[in-house]
């Protein structure tokens, strides 16, 4: 791992985008918005006070995305910061921080959903439905709102130039 470390500081590569500088700056705030809709949705299906949630197995998940969503807002204002000519640091301190983190997101949100089904099925008889069901709402929005940034990122940064 450390080799690995090693090497990145040393990459003297320069990331050419595609883009002019108010595209560029354009994709900056599109980053901005996906990942604050990203938070505002993952705060809005905490407030559902569901009786799951004081279950430890179905409330970690939620609580752990709160780390690569603040690591992709790290990276959100590296990217913005960032002329179209990119260093290699700025390259993975910026976009591919964002987009790793927003993989992390959507998988730590799936795993959240299928663990309170999960959760559903063990005790459905005796929780409130609707409370329930609204977090698992909620958070359909979420996983396909990050799913839609992979599109995102593959249409707009597919002309990137790594020069040596």
């Amino acid at each position: 791992m450390f080799n690995r470390i090693k090497e990145y500081q040393k990459d003297s590569s320069i990331y050419v985008l595609g883009l002019t500088q108010k595209e560029k700056a354009k994709s900056a705030r599109r980053n901005l918005l996906y990942v604050s809709t990203v938070a505002l949705s993952q705060v809005l299906a905490g407030m559902v006070n569901q009786a799951s949630s004081r279950t430890a197995w179905v409330v970690y998940p939620y609580l752990a995305i709160f780390l690569p969503l603040a690591y992709a807002f790290m990276g959100v204002g590296t990217y913005w910061r960032a002329s179209c000519r990119m260093s290699s640091t700025q390259y993975q301190e910026g976009l591919l921080r964002i987009r790793r983190s927003l993989l992390a997101i959507l998988v730590l949100a799936v795993l959240g959903v299928g663990l309170e089904i999960w959760y559903l099925i063990l005790h459905w008889k005796s929780v409130p439905l609707f409370p329930e069901l609204l977090y698992i709402a909620l958070h359909i929005p979420h996983i396909v709102g990050v799913a839609a940034y992979g599109r995102f990122y593959d249409r707009t940064f597919t002309g990137i130039i790594r020069e040596r």
